[in-house]
């Protein structure tokens, strides 16, 4: 492989701020707002371009070479506790800021992850070094923030790309790498069902596909297959065949191929859409909610399985 190598999640990263203005209208006067930037909490679904977004600006602020002097980029999923807060984030925070700019940034991606203690922390930081800091927190879930930041933060929301730009924009990627093949063009479909709106796997995904050398894709189930997605359609036809307790036992190494958390998602969507009692359609749904709460603790995964797959069991029959 050419040491001038580039993955296309990185090549094609969006490179300007019109690609957000398409999917939210809060994005569209935010560039020339810079002089009156606050604390942002951006959140949204992953692979909708919000760190993408926050380098962007920064790189608008500042100089390219000033950018490591005033900007602090750090994954809260990695460095989530109090520790962090203390000698990282107050130790910047209390610095001047680097030549003639008004404010340094710092960053928190995957904020949801931070602890209460370091989040609690944090807001006294912001409090005291508002005049020359900005923070910019990044997540999933802006629930999993305490009321005191969000207060004195902008909240706003990336919307998920639309089907049609995901797919103008994978499409543009062929065009740019001279990939005219007609059955890389037809996979972007199938793509789009996949990554479900996330435009980095999507990227991923076509980038991978025009790598292997395999005559058609023509094929959902390959696709699927490949990627290691579970299928909803197959998912279903799977627990279709169940019909007695010993068959459970005997599918656990299907289930066990995929994560918990998609056939969580799946497996909601499918009980949803059925026609059955809806006193024991809730009462399932909240089965899966419990579920997804225990799903990161130490659990044995094939107990938690035997479970998930008896009630939906005793739920259809």
């Amino acid at each position: 492989m050419s040491k001038s190598y580039c993955p296309w999640v990185e090549k094609y990263k969006p490179k300007s701020f019109d690609a957000f203005k398409s999917s939210n209208i809060l994005l569209e006067n935010f560039e020339n707002k810079i002089d009156n930037f606050n604390h942002c909490i951006l959140y949204g679904k992953a692979g909708v371009g919000k760190t993408t977004f926050i380098h962007l600006l920064t790189e608008k602020i500042y100089k390219k070479e000033d950018i490591r002097f005033n900007v602090l980029a750090l994954n809260a999923s990695d460095e989530r506790g109090i520790n962090t807060v203390r000698k990282k984030i107050k130790t910047f925070a209390k610095q001047s800021i680097y030549k003639h700019y008004k404010y340094k940034i710092i960053i928190l991606d995957e904020a949801d992850s931070l602890t209460y203690e370091a989040q609690t922390a944090l807001r006294r930081i912001i409090e005291i070094y508002s005049k020359t800091t900005r923070f910019c927190f990044i997540c999933n879930y802006q629930n999993k923030i305490i009321s005191p930041i969000k207060s004195r933060c902008n909240i706003i929301k990336f919307n998920n790309f639309s089907d049609e730009y995901i797919k103008m924009f994978l499409l543009n990627i062929l065009e740019k790498e001279n990939i005219t093949n007609q059955r890389f063009k037809d996979c972007v479909d199938i793509i789009l069902k996949i990554s479900k709106n996330d435009l980095r796997k999507s990227i991923i995904y076509l980038e991978t596909i025009t790598k292997l050398n395999i005559d058609s894709f023509t094929d959902n189930k390959m696709i699927y297959n490949i990627f290691g997605i579970l299928d909803k359609n197959y998912l279903e036809e799977s627990l279709d065949k169940i019909k007695t307790f010993k068959d459970i036992n005997n599918n656990i190494s299907f289930f066990n191929s995929f994560s918990l958390n998609d056939i969580i998602n799946e497996i909601s969507e499918i009980v949803i859409n059925k026609n059955i009692d809806e006193n024991n359609k809730c009462k399932f749904l909240i089965l899966l909610s419990e579920i997804d709460n225990i799903k990161n603790k130490n659990i044995n995964y094939d107990i938690v399985l035997i479970k998930l797959l008896t009630e939906y069991f005793m739920l259809i029959n």
